[in-house]
């Protein structure tokens, strides 16, 4: 629950130096990752109010479900990575062979002779 009360602005305030002092501790790219969740939860914020207690839900499930849908995504953006990497394996290949048959007649054909 938020807190309300005579001391909500002190709480605020500790909250916030406590989000600065980790950020300027932790590198770069930790940063970019607390950056992330932050803008996350303005979102979800903005798209579906309020704060996380505005009411009941089943975070287990919830979990469960949004973690099986990120396998998923992970699981498609691992395949296709290795997909453009076959690609690109398989041109590399063509191109060394092309050179390795055509030799210096590649050269001369570039050159219009």
């Amino acid at each position: 629950m938020v807190d309300t009360g005579p001391h909500a602005d002190d709480l605020l305030n500790h909250r916030l130096a406590t989000l600065n002092n980790a950020a300027r501790a932790i590198g770069p790219r930790a940063l970019e990752i607390l950056v992330s969740i932050a803008e996350r939860l303005e979102r979800g914020a903005k798209q579906y109010g309020g704060d996380f207690d505005d009411k009941p839900r089943a975070w287990l499930s919830e979990a469960i479900e949004e973690n099986l849908d990120g396998l998923v995504y992970l699981t498609m953006a691992i395949k296709q990575c290795q997909e453009e990497a076959a690609a690109d394996r398989a041109r590399q290949r063509a191109a060394t062979r092309d050179k390795y048959l055509l030799g210096d007649s590649a050269h001369i054909t570039e050159m219009g002779v």
